[in-house]
């Protein structure tokens, strides 16, 4: 219990530390991106009808026909293999690939959002805020965390290519020494995974298979 208090204080202490800066960075970017895409798509009736065809009465479909257990499991499923992807691209030096997730991320909900301006002209922000806020107050945050470490992660795979003999390294102005508890290596990494990005996302998968359809009803 000790142990597992220790490891929380710790990642606490280093993400206030080290990685708030670019988690903020990420945020920013994320917002900029959700809204771009907005705009883009916005009154795009041609543009917002394709992607109801093509991928969202699928999913809704798809939805329709499981229980919320399976619900529940596959959305799990889902967020937990694409928090683990972002990781495992962010091992890949110099071409920072997070950045594609958060991109990808980023135009879903941006093409949401002109959907439902297309479809309830009026309020449509707050329908789309009921429909979301449940789950994606969770989910959102925990994907710019995983899209962060992997940025650094990626920052500091680059960072020992180019300076292979240097033992430590300069993140974001702060100097972090290889094999410190700032060098996000894989048994640290694993750690992570497993006790703060899977409860969370285990937790958001809940609410969205169980609590969200719930709420949704009571507005629809």
């Amino acid at each position: 219990m000790n142990k597992l208090k220790e490891f929380y204080l710790s990642e606490w202490r280093f993400f206030r530390k080290k990685l708030l800066p670019l988690f903020l960075l990420v945020c920013v970017f994320f917002a900029g991106l959700v809204i771009t895409f907005f705009l883009l798509n916005k009154g795009d009736t041609g543009q917002i009808k394709q992607y109801v065809e093509d991928s969202l009465l699928p999913r809704l479909s798809f939805a329709s026909e499981k229980s919320s257990g399976f619900l529940f499991l596959f959305i799990f499923l889902k967020n937990y293999f694409t928090a683990t992807l972002t990781l495992l691209i962010g091992n890949i030096p110099v071409f920072f690939l997070p950045l594609f997730v958060l991109i990808c991320n980023a135009s879903v909900m941006g093409i949401h959002i002109a959907l439902f301006a297309e479809i309830i002209p009026t309020d449509y922000f707050p329908r789309f805020l009921v429909y979301y806020s449940p789950h994606a107050i969770i989910e959102i945050p925990i994907m710019l965390y995983a899209v962060s470490l992997g940025l650094l992660l990626c920052f500091q795979r680059s960072r020992r290519i180019l300076k292979k003999k240097q033992m430590q390294e300069t993140v974001f102005g702060q100097q972090v020494v290889i094999g410190s508890e700032h060098d996000l290596n894989l048994p640290r990494l694993t750690r992570i995974f497993m006790l703060i990005v899977a409860p969370l996302v285990l937790l958001a998968a809940f609410i969205e298979a169980f609590i969200t359809p719930l709420i949704a009803g009571l507005f629809a």
